[in-house]
């Protein structure tokens, strides 16, 4: 598992001092084999060391977390971009193709678990019943 010095950006935000490492994941999620989204994640291993036996043959990162990790709180933003290159080319779209991002932090007190952001394709329609 490779473990990464996050971006300045992302160590302010997640309040990690300076050379603190993480996990750095990047997941395609698929429906009907074909891509929906794409998902960038830092994991503070540190704070959950049962990850290095984690069945992620078995279960997404996203499940096993919620099925194991406390947290205590989080926030979430939801935000327009267009594509990069990158994007695009994971969620087979063109370039600067507007898509839905919803960026999530969860914490165990002062302690940051994961941070993602999920990257939805054009069409994407999130619902709630009220």
């Amino acid at each position: 598992k490779d473990l990464q010095t996050p971006p300045a950006a992302i160590q302010t935000r997640l309040r990690l001092s300076s050379g603190i490492k993480a996990l750095h994941i990047e997941t395609l999620h698929l429906a009907d084999e074909r891509p929906f989204a794409f998902e960038t994640r830092w994991l503070n291993t540190n704070a959950v060391p049962e990850f290095e036996s984690a069945p992620l043959d078995e279960l997404s990162i996203n499940e096993w977390l919620v099925k194991t990790v406390p947290f205590s709180n989080g926030d979430v933003t939801f935000s327009a971009i267009n594509a990069n290159k990158k994007i695009a080319s994971a969620l087979d779209c063109d370039l600067d193709r507007a898509l839905l991002r919803i960026d999530r932090t969860t914490w165990l007190g002062d302690t940051f678990i994961t941070a993602m952001k999920l990257y939805h394709k054009e069409n994407f329609q999130l619902y709630s019943k009220i």
